[in-house]
């Protein structure tokens, strides 16, 4: 009987061995296709914002192309304005304040 309880014992260990071995196993291949996924995802996003970035600038360009040939301002010229607007403005308010000192 205890030959027997001695050949269960052992044929546990050896499996819970095994089992040990498989898992390892596993778990580094679960590891490498996991780095090897991450990897994937970030050349496939890089690719992405290469392609989207070209694309949009491209779309811009033929926009203000567009938009300069019906004789319509680029956002940049109106930027330009609005801050010469505002320093005129502030030049202006300046000097409302300095003729009402002199009055």
């Amino acid at each position: 009987m205890s030959n027997i309880l001695k050949d269960i014992g052992e044929l546990f260990i050896s499996a819970g061995d095994e089992i040990e071995k498989k898992t390892h196993s596993f778990k580094e291949k679960h590891q490498e296709d996991f780095d090897k996924f991450k990897t994937n995802v970030k050349q496939g996003k890089e690719d992405f914002q290469k392609k989207f970035k070209d694309e949009i600038s491209s779309a811009k360009e033929r926009l203000s192309d567009a938009l300069s040939s019906f004789g319509s301002s680029s956002k940049k010229e109106i930027d330009e304005l609005k801050a010469k607007l505002d320093e005129l403005s502030a030049k202006l308010d300046e000097l409302s304040k300095s003729d009402g000192n002199n009055s």
